[in-house]
């Protein structure tokens, strides 16, 4: 018989709701850390290794383990070691993994919905097509890891490092990035929408067709940038540095450019300009001008 109960023990982590998918088939309650009981499941029945499961409560570390699919929706993890782990498809909602060791951890299609990896190190993780709407990302370290096609719809990644990370057709709608480090991101196609990046790095990054349409960009320093095709409408750059970036095709309506340093910037035409906005302290290419705001 497989039991479940509330796990508890300084300083490892506590897991209140861990509920393996077969016992969500069978429709097993598990409220509150309730046992299940009266239902006998095999090996064969989980989806993840009960052995591991079990290394994790007793030591709070579970390097390579295997929890793909498991249900650890509410649990208190932070700060436990999980390199390397498969957490694909797992059950993270609402999970705290402030601090937690994720690098190189398998995260495919995992929920993590308001989940809280503040201070968490993802570096080299898999999060492709992962939920991670509303979680905590605050100085997380994101370095080379990937989030194509993940959901980060109002996630706060303020202060997260995140130096070649893969978020191509992400949604990061309304996603805070203030302060964040995306040098050489990759963000073609990115869903940026009314995101806040003020004061981000994005040296070198690629935003080829991203939509930043009505995003804050204020003081972010993007040089060599690729803004191709991307859409700028509305979009607040002011005090931006982009030097050497390219705007060939970019869509720059009412878009602000107050103090904006463009002065080695590439494909910028005067059509462009006529439709955004600037003051006399923005640098435009020589032969370039832009109406006042």
């Amino acid at each position: 018989m497989f039991r479940c109960a509330r796990w508890t023990w300084p300083p490892g982590p506590v897991i209140k709701n861990v509920v393996p998918i077969a016992a969500i088939v069978l429709g097993v309650s598990m409220a509150g850390g309730v046992s299940v009981a009266d239902h006998v499941l095999s090996q064969k029945d989980l989806v993840f290794s009960q052995d591991d499961l079990d290394k994790l409560r007793a030591t709070g570390a579970c390097e390579n383990c295997d929890l793909a699919q498991a249900r650890l929706r509410d649990a208190d993890l932070h700060g436990v070691n999980l390199q390397g782990a498969n957490l694909r498809g797992a059950d993270l909602k609402l999970v705290d993994l402030h601090k937690a060791n994720l690098m190189g951890a398998d995260l495919r299609s995992a929920v993590l919905e308001r989940a809280d990896l503040s201070g968490a190190d993802l570096t080299d993780a898999l999060l492709t097509g992962a939920d991670l709407e509303q979680a905590d990302l605050i100085g997380a370290k994101l370095d080379y890891a990937a989030f194509d096609g993940a959901d980060l719809e109002g996630a706060n990644l303020s202060q997260a490092t995140m130096l070649g990370t893969n978020f191509r057709n992400a949604s990061l709608k309304g996603a805070i990035l203030d302060q964040g480090n995306m040098s050489t991101a990759q963000l073609d196609h990115a869903n940026l929408e009314r995101a806040s990046l003020q004061h981000c790095m994005l040296h070198d990054a690629n935003l080829e067709g991203a939509n930043l349409k009505d995003a804050i960009l204020t003081g972010i320093g993007a040089d060599g940038a690729n803004f191709r095709s991307t859409h700028l409408e509305g979009t607040e750059m002011s005090g931006a540095i982009l030097n050497r970036a390219d705007f060939t095709g970019a869509t720059l309506k009412l878009t602000i450019i107050n103090g904006t340093v463009l002065t080695d910037a590439k494909g910028l035409t005067q059509a462009q300009l006529h439709t955004a906005c600037g003051n006399g302290d923005t640098r435009l290419p020589n032969g370039l001008i832009v109406e006042a705001c």
